[in-house]
C-alpha cells in the first residue's frame, strides 16, 4: 500500500506538509527509518484523512486543508486505531522506530530534562501533599499552587501515583542538556528546545529525570513518527552534530528568527511515557513565564522553516524522492 500521487502533491504544496515530507526523506536517506515504514506512514495518513472526510460532517475536520491534514497525522501517530477504520488491518506503531540506537562507546547521561507547563504539571502530576504545601494557607487551587511553586526555586517533589510524564499513547521528549535558568529562562528554554506551541503567559518548569529510567523506556532519537511539533527536523546544521547519529537536535527558534547559519539547539531523545511510580521523587525548577511569540514573522513562519528544513530541494525533487519509497 502506498500513498497516491495526488495526496503527495497536496502535502508538498502546503508548507507544513512539505516539512513532514522533507523530514521523511532525510530520515530514510540517513538510515533512521526503513523505507517501508516511511511508505506505510504516508499510506495510513492518506487512508485516515479520506476516511474522516467521508464520515458525516467530516468527523470534526473543520479547519483549513492544511490544518485538517496535520490533525489527521497527529491522530494517526498518537491515538488508538478506531474499530471501524481499516478493520481488517492493524495500524503499525510509528513511535520510537529510529534504527540508530546508542551503542559502543556511548555513555548514558546521568540525567535527562523535560520542560512542562506548570498548570498541567500541577493538575495531573504533582502529588497532593506537595500541592497542599505549595498552596500554603490559601485555597487548594491550581492558581494557588502555581504561585507557590513559581517562587519556591529548585526543589524535590513527589509525583502522583499512576501518573504519566506524557500522554500514555504518546512519547516523552527529553534532553540530556539542562535548560537555561535565570532571568528570561522561560523564553530562552522555549526557544532552545524548539517549543513553538508555548505562548505568552505559559508558566514553565524543568523536570530532572534519572537517565537509567529514560534508557529503560526505549530512549532513542526522534523521527517523524514521534509526532513532533511544526519545528521538528531530522538533520542538524552543524557537521559535528550530524556525526552524533544517536542524538536528535532541537531547532533553536531564536536562531531561526535571526537567520543564523546554524539553528541547532539542544540534543534530544524520545522515550515511552514514564510512569511516576518508576521515577520516584524528581527535582523541579521553575523557569518563569513565556513573554513573546515565535513563528509569526516572515523570518520564522512555516514558509521560512520550509526553506531551512528542505535545504533547497525543489518541489519536484521532494516528490520524486518520496514517490520512490
Amino acid at each position: 500500500m502506498a500513498a497516491s500521487p495526488p495526496f503527495l502533491q497536496t502535502l508538498a504544496n502546503l508548507p507544513r506538509g512539505r516539512i513532514v515530507l522533507c523530514n521523511l526523506v532525510a530520515a530514510v536517506q540517513d538510515g533512521l527509518v526503513p523505507t517501508g515504514m516511511a511508505r506505510a506512514l504516508l499510506a495510513w495518513w492518506e487512508a485516515l484523512y479520506r476516511w474522516m472526510m467521508d464520515r458525516p460532517g467530516g468527523a470534526g475536520l473543520t479547519g483549513t486543508p492544511e490544518e485538517d491534514l496535520l490533525r489527521c497525522l497527529w491522530l494517526l501517530l498518537t491515538q488508538k486505531q478506531a474499530p471501524d477504520f481499516q478493520p481488517r488491518k492493524t495500524k503499525p506503531d510509528f513511535r520510537l522506530c529510529c534504527q540508530h540506537l546508542a551503542s559502543g562507546g556511548f555513555t548514558s547521561p546521568a540525567d535527562f530534562f523535560t520542560v512542562k507547563k506548570v498548570d498541567a504539571f500541577v493538575s495531573f502530576l504533582l502529588h497532593d501533599d506537595d500541592r497542599a504545601r505549595l498552596a500554603g494557607r490559601g485555597h487548594l487551587t491550581v492558581d494557588a499552587v502555581r504561585r507557590g511553586l513559581m517562587v519556591s526555586g529548585v526543589q524535590t517533589v513527589r509525583l502522583k501515583a499512576g501518573g504519566f510524564l506524557a500522554q500514555p499513547d504518546g512519547v516523552l521528549w527529553v534532553s540530556p542538556d539542562p535548560p537555561p535558568t535565570g532571568a528570561g529562562a522561560a523564553d530562552r528554554a522555549r526557544d532552545v528546545l524548539g517549543l513553538i506551541d508555548n505562548e505568552p503567559g505559559d508558566a514553565l518548569l524543568a523536570v530532572q529525570l534519572p537517565g537509567d529510567a529514560v534508557i529503560q523506556a526505549r530512549g532513542r532519537r526522534p523521527t517523524v513518527g514521534d509526532a513532533g511539533n511544526d519545528r521538528f527536523r531530522i538533520r542538524a546544521d552543524h557537521s559535528g552534530h550530524r556525526t552524533q547519529t544517536h542524538w536528535g537536535w532541537t531547532v533553536d527558534l531564536e536562531a531561526l528568527a535571526g537567520g543564523g547559519s546554524t539553528m541547532d539547539g539542544h540534543r534530544e531523545w524520545v522515550c515511552e511515557p514514564l510512569k511516576a511510580d518508576s521515577v520516584g521523587p524528581v527535582k523541579i525548577e521553575p523557569l518563569g513565564v513565556v513573554t513573546n511569540t515565535r513563528g509569526q514573522t516572515p523570518q520564522d513562519d512555516h514558509a521560512a522553516f520550509v526553506k531551512r528544513v528542505c535545504d533547497g530541494k525543489s518541489l519536484d525533487t521532494i516528490l520524486q524522492r518520496v514517490s520512490s519509497f
